[in-house]
């Protein structure tokens, strides 16, 4: 019994040096939807229909799909792909523009998808809880203070890891925009969200990112529905 739990530990620890790798190495993509209110539920069945079937394409790290708490008629789609070729070929397939087109008519806006490198990401400590709550945000940084903005995104992405009730703290660059960065955060409840917001290196990295900040801190709050 030893010897085997030995293994599945081995195992493990070698599937998370595996997942780390490929998460350096991946293209993110974070897709924006915003559906005509009276559309909403229609719309999240498409977007959960096809975060649910991007699951089994090749090169598919992970999908993930996400509703808005503040305004359930707007969603988030997380795709995280091993490269930008499959990434690629999957934006071209037949299915992927099918997907396109069967929202398009429920939009308020069109579809807006941003491609994304990491700057710091890590896989999540344990599976999202039911009441698990996720925040995506848009950072903006004045062009000449990038490089300063980013090594504080850095740091702030390590010490919200060790947070209680942290799952996930991703930090990712637009591939288009290399001075508009994105958090991907989860954390296990609201109360989990308020404590790490309340932190002094949150206070402290707000306080840096100010002067130098293109634009108001954008955070989204969401509950994942695929």
């Amino acid at each position: 019994m030893r010897v085997v739990l030995r293994s599945l530990y081995v195992v493990a620890l070698l599937l998370v040096g595996i997942e780390v790798a490929a998460a350096q190495d991946a293209l993110y993509v974070v897709g924006y939807v915003e559906a005509v209110p009276q559309s909403a539920e229609q719309t999240r069945a498409l977007i959960t229909q096809y975060t649910k079937a991007l699951r089994q394409e090749p090169g598919a790290v992970q999908s993930l799909a996400l509703q808005r708490i503040e305004a359930p008629n707007q969603f988030a789609i997380i795709e995280v792909w091993k490269d930008k070729e499959t990434q690629a070929i999957h934006a071209a397939a037949v299915s992927s523009q099918a997907f396109r087109a069967s929202l398009a008519p429920l939009l308020r806006s069109p579809y807006d998808e941003r491609t994304h490198l990491p700057i710091n990401v890590a896989p999540m400590t344990k599976p999202s809880a039911a009441d698990a709550v996720y925040v995506v945000t848009h950072i903006d940084i004045v062009p000449p203070s990038q490089a300063a903005g980013i090594g504080q995104i850095r740091a702030l992405s390590d010490d919200s890891r060790k947070d209680s009730g942290n799952l996930r703290f991703d930090a990712l660059q637009q591939t288009s925009r290399g001075n508009h960065e994105t958090l991907i955060e989860a954390w296990e409840n609201a109360s989990a969200l308020d404590r790490h917001g309340a932190s002094d290196h949150m206070k402290d990295f707000r306080g840096k990112l100010f002067p130098i900040s293109g634009s108001l801190y954008d955070e989204r709050l969401y509950r994942v529905i695929q």
